[in-house]
C-alpha cells in the first residue's frame, strides 16, 4: 500500500463531502447541464415528478444532451 493509498483511506465524511464538491465545481458548465438534465429526465421516466402528470400538462419530448444537436 503506498503513502496516498493510506492517505484516502484516513479520509473524513467531511473530507469526502468537500473533495466531492469541488470536483462539481471543476465541472464544465456543459457537463453541468448535460447532468441536470439527465436527473429530470430520471425523475420524469420514475413518476417521481407526478404533479406535472395529474395536472394534464405532458412535457416536452424528453432527449438527453448526447442525443442533441449543439448547432447555434
Amino acid at each position: 500500500m503506498t503513502k496516498e493509498q493510506q492517505d484516502d483511506l484516513r479520509c473524513t465524511f467531511e473530507d469526502a463531502e468537500r473533495n466531492n464538491l469541488l470536483a462539481g465545481m471543476r465541472m464544465s458548465t456543459r457537463a453541468k447541464i448535460e447532468f441536470f438534465e439527465e436527473m429530470i429526465d430520471l425523475a420524469w421516466r420514475t413518476g417521481a415528478i407526478k404533479p406535472l402528470q395529474q395536472a394534464g400538462k405532458p412535457p416536452a419530448t424528453a432527449t438527453t444532451a448526447s442525443s442533441r444537436s449543439w448547432k447555434r
